[in-house]
């Protein structure tokens, strides 16, 4: 290592894992950070383009360079399908209908596997938790409770943390429109922070 710093070859990049990602506050229309409620990401609406449906846009921009991470579309036709976008990769998110808080979504960048954004098993803490098992029982990758948020330290990427932010914003905004049981305790908290935070 020393030596390719000494000859001016930069030491190759580590992937920052989630390790250092703080829990992130995710409102209508903002996501903080928790910690220091320091504006991180912008949510944007719009109607789908080419889209002869009422079809509606979602769109994720990072605060730091003005650059989207994502998208979310939602069909009118079938309001079980996501499609999202996030670094420029495609996946679906698909609502269980006969499970009202259960979703799921192949990685993009864990091909031929299915993580679950569902309910915790009875016992566990309320909100929902992303696991790469159904019904909640697999390895705990993150949860998302009160608009907040967090990661467990498993050790992903920046961008396969982009890739889960953007489903759990997908998942909360698609609670959110179906008025769904505390979708709207959620959304009140977060607008509350929101304001309380001035912006910022």
């Amino acid at each position: 290592m020393f030596s390719n710093v000494a000859s001016g070859i930069p030491p190759p990049q580590v992937p920052r894992s989630l390790t250092s990602i703080p829990p992130l506050r995710i409102g209508q229309e903002q996501v903080f950070n928790s910690q220091t409620n320091f504006l991180l990401f912008t949510i944007d609406r719009s109607k789908a383009h080419g889209s002869f449906s009422d079809d509606s846009l979602l769109t994720v921009v990072r605060t730091a360079n003005g650059l989207p991470v994502g998208t979310a579309r939602y069909h009118t036709l079938n309001e079980d399908k996501i499609d999202i976008t996030s670094n420029g990769r495609c996946t679906v998110v698909k609502h269980d209908p006969y499970h009202k808080s259960r979703f799921s979504y192949t990685p993009t960048f864990a091909p031929g596997t299915t993580w679950w954004w569902d309910r915790p098993p009875a016992g566990g803490q309320g909100g929902l938790r992303l696991t790469d098992a159904k019904k909640g029982v697999g390895r705990p990758i993150a949860s998302l409770a009160g608009g907040i948020l967090v990661s467990e330290p498993i050790g992903l990427t920046e961008m396969a943390m982009d890739e889960i932010l953007m489903t759990a914003i997908t998942v909360q905004e698609w609670r959110r429109r179906k008025g769904e049981e505390d979708a709207q305790t959620i959304e009140a908290f977060s607008t509350a922070m929101e304001v309380a935070g001035g912006g910022a």
